[in-house]
């Protein structure tokens, strides 16, 4: 429904992904609908990250589950942040639109320290991106990442 938008009653790891894939695939296969999809559910995902918060990922600190009015800051990681530079690049490359381009940069600037704790989340010596942010600071570990 028009209040929330994903499939899922809860958003938690990897958000961005989904539309990035309807976006993609809507550029690919020429499908308008999977395109409109993929903006609706990136619009709605943005509304999430930057309710009432500096903008950043759904912190798996208790996920947001539909109907919370409280989006979980902390255990916010870079995959999801990825993924919403990737969506919003995607949203651009369709739409050429200057408001698409400046989302997928305030995202990308999440891992400049743009983000809860103002610090950057790579090494930039050796370029390892950081595991996340979690209340006790910055998770160094560089595993998946």
């Amino acid at each position: 429904d028009d209040e929330w938008v994903c499939p899922d009653k809860m958003l938690t790891y990897g958000n961005g992904i989904m539309p990035y894939a309807l976006l993609r695939y809507g550029t690919v296969y020429g499908d308008k609908t999977a395109i409109k999809l993929g903006r609706k559910i990136l619009i709605f995902l943005e509304k999430c990250c930057t309710r009432d918060r500096m903008r950043g990922p759904i912190g798996n600190d208790g996920w947001l589950l539909r109907g919370s009015d409280t989006v979980p800051i902390f255990s916010q990681q870079p995959i999801d942040a990825a993924y919403m530079v990737w969506a919003w690049l995607a949203m651009y490359q369709i739409s050429g639109d200057a408001t698409d381009k400046r989302m997928y940069k305030l995202w990308m600037n999440w891992f400049e320290g743009e983000n809860i704790l103002h610090t950057k989340m790579y090494d930039s010596s050796d370029m390892h991106c950081y595991d996340g942010i979690d209340y006790f600071g910055v998770h160094k570990n560089s595993g998946a990442e």
